[in-house]
């Protein structure tokens, strides 16, 4: 290969693919950095619950969740119903603001053993700082339809 200075040599060749894929990561990094700043807490939390699910990472996902009226579902029986009905894509379609510290979020979730996917309603509320999932979830009322 030749430039207009002469042959081009191998260390330009591999100096420049370097360049190439330095630029190509920079840019998709930048990318996944603008979508995550611009998600709000109580998203960020849903999708990493909902991630964690899909991947069978039961461990993070429960530690996302509150019980509600205080009822807690011990983690094993948790983990198997995780299994069972593992998760293999979802969406997250609307997103709710109720107050200032609760959300509501219309999720569409395909699991294992089900041809086609259904409607689930997520609440989020913000406890000692912290945004977190109340458990159970719910199929979606009409309201959010």
């Amino acid at each position: 290969m030749y430039n207009h200075m002469g042959p081009i040599t191998e260390t330009e060749v591999v100096g420049t693919n370097k360049r190439v894929i330095g630029v190509i990561i920079g840019i998709a990094i930048a990318f996944i950095f603008f979508d995550y700043i611009h998600k709000s807490d109580p998203e960020k939390t849903l999708d990493f619950y909902l991630r964690s699910l899909k991947q069978l990472h039961i461990e993070e996902a429960y530690q996302c969740i509150v019980f509600e009226n205080g009822f807690a579902e011990p983690f094993e029986s948790y983990k198997r119903n995780a299994i069972s009905n593992q998760i293999v894509s979802y969406s997250i379609k609307k997103f709710f603001v109720v107050g200032k510290d609760s959300y509501v979020a219309l999720v569409a979730l395909t699991e294992q053993n089900k041809s086609s996917p259904r409607d689930i309603t997520f609440t989020l509320k913000k406890f000692n700082g912290k945004w977190k999932i109340l458990f159970p979830a719910y199929k979606s009322p009409n309201i959010l339809l």
